[in-house]
């Protein structure tokens, strides 16, 4: 039976991590998506602007 070394067990356990938080910041996204389509406004798609700082721009524009 082989045993994986020490060094692959780490970095299985990094991208295993590394998918979790990716999820996890996916589906808080689509949340905040939602619950700002519910409201009647969507943070847009601009191109270089991080999702944060268009979520705020879509909250100051709304009335």
């Amino acid at each position: 039976m082989l045993v994986k070394s020490l060094e692959a067990n780490q970095a299985r356990s990094l991208l295993g991590a590394k998918a979790q938080l990716i999820g996890m910041r996916t589906r808080l996204a689509n949340m905040i998506r939602g619950v700002l389509k519910t409201f009647g406004t969507l943070p847009g798609s601009e191109q270089g602007m991080r999702f944060d700082r268009r979520v705020e721009r879509a909250m100051q524009v709304s009335p």
